[in-house]
């Protein structure tokens, strides 16, 4: 059983309501990190919520595939919000956003 200083305890609510998930997979050019592609997701996924929190809950990458020269992420992203019921509609205008922030990326391809 391991233990924690009381300081690194931290408690955060959770919400009451749903979250939305959505995936999304992109090639890339070898040299390209996941951390990268990762970056450019999160900085894309803005503006946060009317009241200023983010949308957002997590994005974590759950697939990595090698071939032909070339890498394919896929990220799980988890949106939700603490005042409201998220639409699809909402986070689908989002994914838009995000796919058209991956596909200018310079030999980037969105799967």
């Amino acid at each position: 059983l391991q233990s924690y200083p009381l300081s690194a305890i931290r408690y955060e609510p959770f919400s009451s309501y749903p979250f939305i998930v959505r995936d999304v997979a992109v090639w890339v050019s070898p040299g390209v990190e996941a951390t990268q592609v990762e970056e450019k997701i999160i900085s894309s996924c803005a503006p946060a919520s009317p009241t200023g929190g983010p949308l957002v809950l997590h994005v974590r990458l759950f697939y990595k595939f090698e071939k032909a020269g070339r890498i394919s992420y896929a990220f799980r992203i988890v949106f939700q919000s603490m005042e409201r019921t998220l639409t699809n509609e909402e986070i689908d205008s989002t994914m838009d956003h995000v796919y058209a922030v991956l596909r200018a990326q310079r030999e980037w391809e969105v799967r």
